[in-house]
């Protein structure tokens, strides 16, 4: 299959990506509005966590989430503690874990 591609600024068609990917074009837009929305939701739980971090920079996860919960739900975000340490993994801001020795 042969994607039309516009030479002068190197763009691809929707509709030739679509065919391409045997998708029909609203699976493509209604995935392009979720990623929106996720990325949108992400950036939200990040900014609420570098807020907390200035305080408290090697907080955990689990504390962290007993500590946010109010500002969650103030918010308006469902945030669990599994979509918390995705979040934070995704965008390297897990703390590490002090190596005691014995």
């Amino acid at each position: 299959m042969k994607i039309a591609v516009n030479k002068t600024n190197g763009v691809v068609s929707i509709s030739s990506v679509c065919k391409c990917f045997n998708l029909k074009r609203d699976a493509f837009y209604k995935y392009n509005s979720r990623d929106s929305r996720r990325r949108l939701f992400e950036q939200q739980i990040i900014e609420t966590v570098k807020k907390r971090r200035k305080l408290l920079p090697r907080e955990g996860v689990r504390k962290l989430m007993k500590s946010l919960h109010k500002d969650f739900e103030n918010q308006r975000l469902k945030v669990g503690r599994d979509v918390l340490f995705k979040v934070l993994r995704k965008y390297h801001m897990l703390t590490l874990r002090k190596k005691y020795s014995a």
